[in-house]
């Protein structure tokens, strides 16, 4: 208002909002400014002969004041403007757009020096600063900023004095505020418990494990977690206690000395943003009476950052819409799209466009009009303009030319021509022999379990990680979604101790009593869980008690019953002449009946075993329970199988149509029973024509069936000494392989879902199959193959 000598009764007032703002500015108004200054200095001006303007980027405001001066002599020289080449491109996403423009510059052996590179975008920055150094193509850039970290801890510092919550202490820790040796410990402790950092870290001090979802190696863990974070919590209240200083100067000038001090190391960089935060302290010192006021220092604190301006200039200049560089023949306007360009900078906020519409100043087209012919400027004063745009985002969004660029070019774009040559890049992952064996080897053995044996068959690499370098996974805390499965485990095991095969019939009473101790044992842990743990509890004991529903009806059918649970077992299979696979593991369940054995194993959800998984070692797991129990049990092996625990979801139809008479039969519930029985039956390999004993009218085994004879049959009849034989040579290749310092980071396409190591090896390449590493034939079934032992 006081640049263009408006006052205040020239002001709108139609509106409510209109005469409030009159008001405001009726009282501010009055005082002095810098403008008034400036507007007082312009009229002593008189002769301005000796002044040389030097046309640039303009905004109507400051075309003005280079007309004031005009008018007092001033002379401007005005910008070259040559017969101008043009080209108008266009590439698939930015990152191609800026590889082109550097192979368009070699190709045509353009002279660095020569060339203007303008960005529409400041996202540009980096892709130049990547592609260019890569093409090692010379470049300057006029104006750099990035964040300081000074910054950052100093916003961060403010937000915490104010709120006192918890995030803002994270994001302080984060920033490296604080220097303490145990803040890792500390943190993880507060986030696993969300407890108070002002009040002592003892409830682990006398928590017993009594339960067997959480083990005592994990409770151990935590108290020694505890009580380094303990440590580190009191070291960091020493500082945190003087946040509650009620003398907001005293704490303001806290905050600067905990900034300070974590600058011990600091570049000159670092050191000129503390400055400029203190001087913004400084301006607002006398101004701040509450904790409140703090929060008016945030934008401006926020605002300061790294800046480095150009002190000599070679190679490609890369500048922005606003600066425009004559004298160099070759100008790339980069990022050209209706998002970015012209980026006109309309007004927002309290005075918007639609207030200033009714104000005496220059208007949204007046300005639009000005701005445009300034970037026209910009794109006339070189003889060879560039012009390029991406046709859509890394997201896969599309993107199309700017209007005032398609109206400038008069023509269509065309493809940036570029030229690509992807290699694959293949790192090799391998140990020497000898690194190998003092990895994986103790005593003549390569100990572990069978589902360590899996994981090296998933990825190598993620074996060599945990089992080789023995990098621990993070503890799993509060109630993890797999212990709903541990704990199934634990109250099937417990249930048919006490009851043997009636433990389908067990009473709700018991079943929640054994659930309840379980619970309570974990809420003693991490209480900030308990009201979590009681909607888990209710979770479960529906869900378990549909579980022992269709275990009965299995059960029924069965003549086998319990005879072994987590059967305990330490197995060799061998390597070398000297090294052999020393395999610990439990099997969940052993069915038995005469001479007959079977395995059950429990899993959280369904799933079956593949004959190619299987053979690729990605499914050792149940069948060398089978060779195991044949082996030190002394019996045959009648099958094994997978129980399922999960509760599938069966949609109930209401019903179906039929054809012949037209019309519509609806579902008994009979029926849809029938379907949830069907869902989750039991899968696995049958090795022995009795199955009979296990499933009496073949209704509860996937592939067992009952024919119009009455007899019960499965599609197939595996062979177990077959199996016994392909497993030893199964094991010898995978123990080989470790020998060797096989480490390849080539994870199948399960690998990678749940590994806690996907951060570390970045593998963004292609998932590898695994193939059956034996020769499958005939002589895996019963009676000379697989079309015998199927079922029509």
């Amino acid at each position: 208002m006081k640049f263009y000598h408006i006052s205040v009764d020239e002001l709108p007032d139609k509106t409510q909002a209109q005469q409030e703002i009159k008001t405001i500015l009726n009282n501010i108004f009055p005082i002095q400014t810098a403008q008034d200054i400036w507007n007082e200095a312009v009229l002593r001006v008189s002769d301005c002969s000796n002044v040389y303007i030097y046309d640039a980027f303009y905004s109507l405001k400051d075309e003005k004041i280079l007309n004031i001066l005009t008018s007092k002599g001033a002379h401007t020289i005005p910008l070259p403007k040559p017969q101008q080449q043009k080209e108008f491109y266009h590439a698939i996403n930015p990152r191609q757009e800026v590889e082109a423009i550097a192979q368009y510059i070699i190709q045509h052996d353009l002279d660095a020096d020569d060339i203007i590179i303008t960005l529409a975008s400041s996202t540009y920055k980096p892709l130049i600063e990547q592609i260019f150094k890569r093409y090692e193509i010379p470049y300057t850039l006029l104006q750099k900023n990035k964040a300081s970290i000074v910054t950052q801890r100093f916003v961060n510092l403010i937000a915490y004095a104010l709120s006192f919550d918890q995030e803002d202490l994270f994001a302080c820790m984060d920033a490296g505020v604080f220097q303490s040796e145990h803040l890792d410990e500390l943190r993880e402790y507060i986030e696993i418990f969300n407890c108070d950092i002002f009040q002592p870290f003892h409830h682990l001090m006398n928590v017993q494990a009594n339960g067997h979802i959480l083990d005592e190696v994990e409770i151990t863990k935590l108290k020694e977690l505890e009580e380094i974070a303990e440590s580190g919590r009191q070291e960091l209240c020493e500082t945190l206690s003087l946040f509650i200083e009620d003398d907001l100067h005293q704490l303001v000038t806290h905050l600067l000395d905990i900034l300070h001090n974590g600058m011990k190391e600091a570049s000159m960089e670092d050191i000129s943003v503390l400055s400029n935060i203190q001087d913004v302290v400084s301006s607002s010192w006398n101004y701040l009476n509450t904790k409140d006021d703090l929060a008016f220092l945030l934008p401006f604190i926020e605002q300061i950052s790294i800046s480095k301006s150009v002190r000599e200039i070679h190679g490609v200049i890369v500048g922005d819409l606003k600066q425009i560089i004559p004298n160099r023949t070759h100008h790339f306007l980069v990022g050209a799209t209706q998002k970015n360009y012209p980026a006109f900078p309309s007004e927002s906020g309290i005075f918007d466009e639609i207030y200033l519409r009714d104000t005496t100043l220059p208007d949204m087209e007046t300005r639009y009009q000005y701005y445009i012919a300034q970037c026209e400027k910009q794109l006339h004063t070189n003889s060879h303009l560039i012009v390029s745009f991406p046709l859509g985002t890394y997201e896969g969004k599309g993107n199309e030319a700017a209007l005032e660029i398609e109206e400038e070019m008069k023509c269509d774009p065309t493809a940036f021509p570029i030229m690509e040559n992807y290699e694959k890049i293949t790192q090799t992952y391998i140990i020497q022999p000898e690194t190998a064996k003092a990895l994986f080897v103790k005593g003549h053995h390569i100990k572990g379990s069978i589902s360590a044996i899996e994981r090296y068959i998933h990825c190598p690499y993620s074996y060599f990680l945990r089992y080789g370098l023995s990098l621990r996974e993070p503890m799993q805390h509060g109630f993890d979604n797999s212990y709903m499965g541990t704990m199934a485990h634990y109250a099937l095991e417990t249930l048919v101790d006490e009851l043997g095969k009636q433990y389908t019939k067990a009473a709700m009473e018991r079943i929640e009593e054994i659930v309840n101790q379980e619970v309570e044992a974990i809420a003693a842990v991490f209480p900030n869980n308990a009201d979590l743990m009681e909607v888990i509890k209710h979770r479960f004991l529906v869900s378990f008690a549909q579980t022992l529903k269709r275990l009965d009806d299995f059960e029924t059918h069965s003549s086998m019953g319990p005879y072994l649970q987590e059967y305990e077992f330490h197995e060799e299979f061998p390597i070398t002449e000297d090294i052999s696979f020393a395999l610990k593991g439990f099997i969940d369940r052993i069915d038995a009946s005469g001479n007959f054995h079977c395995i059950l194993d429990y899993k959280s959800s369904a799933k079956s075993l593949s004959e190619d998984k299987v053979f690729a070692a990605l499914q050792l797991q149940l069948l060398t329970y089978s060779i195991v129990a044949k082996k030190q049990l002394h019996k045959d092996i009648l099958g094994a199988y997978y129980i399922s625990l999960k509760n599938q979801n069966i949609p109930y139809i209401a019903g179906k149509m039929k054809r012949r008479p037209v019309g519509f039969v609806e579902t008994e519930k009979d029926d849809y029973e029938e379907n949830i029985l069907k869902a989750h039956r039991i899968s696995g390999w049958t090795m022995r024509k009795d199955i009979d004993m296990l499933d009496d009218n073949g209704s509860h085994i996937i592939g067992v069936s009952m024919n119009k004879d009455g007899i019960v049959k499965a599609r197939k009849y595996y062979r177990y000494e077959t199996i016994y034989e392909w497993f030893i040579s199964l094991y010898r290749t995978i123990g080989n392989r470790m020998l060797s310092g096989d480490i390849a980071c080539s994870p199948d396409a399960d690998a990678c879902t749940y590994c806690a190591y996907y951060e570390i090896c970045r593998f963004k390449g292609f998932a590898s199959e695994r193939k059956p590493l034996v020769d499958i034939d005939d002589s895996l079934y019963w009676e000379g193959g697989v079309d015998d032992a199927d079922m029509e």
